[in-house]
Order: C-alpha cells, then sequence, then structure tokens
C-alpha cells in the first residue's frame, strides 16, 4: 500500500480571518526559509489563497485551516504540526472547536483476502439483483488509546483506500497545542501504519 499525499491532514476548525493568511503573511511569519511559494487564487468567495511550498500547502476555506502533506517524509508531517502551533501563538485569540488529524492509505489490486475482509455483507446480494456497483464506502467511529477514530474504508475499481481520522474537540487554540503535543502527528501515523499491519496485513511499499 502507499500512504497518499495531496489530501488535508491537519484540519483546524474555528473563525478564521480568511485575510490575514495572504500570501506576503504567510511567506514572512510561516515560511521564512522558502525562496519560493506557488499561489493560487480561490474561486471560492469564502476562502483564502492556497500557498504552496515544494512540502506543504496551507489554505482556509469556510471555517477550515488546512495543512497538505505534498510528499510523504515524516519531516514534512512535522513541517505541518510546527506551523499548526506557530499559527496558534501568532493568534491565540481565534475562536476554534475542533481539529482533526487525517492519514490516507491506498492499496491497487488487492487480493481476494482483502476484499473480502472489507467488503460490506449486501454486496453480493445487490450484484445478485442486477445492480453494477461503481463504488462502496462504510465507516468505523471508535475509541483507541483514549483517542476518537473515525476510519472510513471505500472501494472503487481495482482499489481500497483506507481513510483514518483523529478527532478531538477543543475550545481554545492553547488546548489545541496541549493536545497535539500530547498526540503528535507522527504517532498517530505510527497508530495507523500498526491498525493496517495488524488488522489488515498492509504495510508501506519500500
Amino acid at each position: 500500500m502507499i500512504l497518499k499525499t495531496d489530501y488535508n491532514a491537519l484540519i483546524l476548525v474555528g473563525l478564521w480571518n480568511k485575510g490575514i493568511f495572504n500570501p506576503d503573511w504567510v511567506s514572512k511569519f510561516l515560511l521564512p526559509k522558502e525562496k519560493k511559494l506557488n499561489v493560487e487564487f480561490p474561486l471560492n468567495v469564502d476562502g483564502s489563497p492556497r500557498v504552496s511550498s515544494d512540502k506543504i500547502r496551507i489554505y482556509v476555506i469556510g471555517n477550515k485551516l488546512n495543512f497538505v502533506p505534498l510528499n510523504t517524509y515524516d519531516e514534512t508531517f512535522e513541517i505541518i504540526q510546527n506551523l499548526a502551533i506557530k499559527i496558534a501563538d501568532y493568534l491565540p485569540h481565534t475562536p476554534v472547536s475542533a481539529f482533526g488529524i487525517n492519514i490516507l492509505f491506498e492499496k491497487a489490486d488487492p487480493d481476494d483476502l482483502l476484499v473480502q475482509l472489507v467488503k460490506q455483507n449486501d454486496i453480493e446480494k445487490l450484484k445478485d439483483f442486477g445492480i453494477l456497483i461503481k463504488s462502496s464506502q462504510h465507516r468505523h467511529t471508535m475509541e483507541v488509546d483514549g483517542k476518537l477514530l473515525n476510519l472510513s474504508i471505500s472501494s472503487e475499481d481495482s482499489k481500497i483506500d483506507f481513510e483514518f481520522n483523529f478527532h478531538f474537540n477543543i475550545n481554545s487554540l492553547s488546548e489545541f497545542k496541549e493536545q497535539i503535543h500530547s498526540y503528535p502527528i507522527s504517532d498517530l501515523k505510527k497508530l495507523s501504519l500498526n491498525i493496517m499491519k495488524e488488522v489488515y496485513n498492509l504495510g508501506l511499499k519500500n
């Protein structure tokens, strides 16, 4: 399996001032060592510009501040965590309500054992009825080591996607910093990998 990129790995839900997250502010205060940043301006007026380095992307849309990894290196997830903490220090009074850490895996050409393990019980009956299933998804909401984990499994064509979402309710950015120090992204990534190995018998490609 592979660890996916270019998705929202960390989402902070709050009343963000989209005007602050302009290219100049991001360059000066968040990514001062980056000589060149890519900027995409939104068609959706409810969002900030999407500012990207070669490793990460950051932007606001609606009430969500999003951090996107553009590669799978551990360093990139560490950069995302440090940037989020830096923003919490710069904008400490921003009202927030929750944050989520997401880890996504993809398994192409799964074998029959894996297909049977993740298959929903009604698939065969729907096929017998003459229905052509394009894609399917199911979700588990569970608690692991005191953390709320939502695991969504979806299959389409010849691949299966596993989306781990660790959800945390918070009342302030100081609480966010406490929580993410207690449950760093690197630890949650390792936990997700362990679940994939022990439950689904899958490991990362070298």
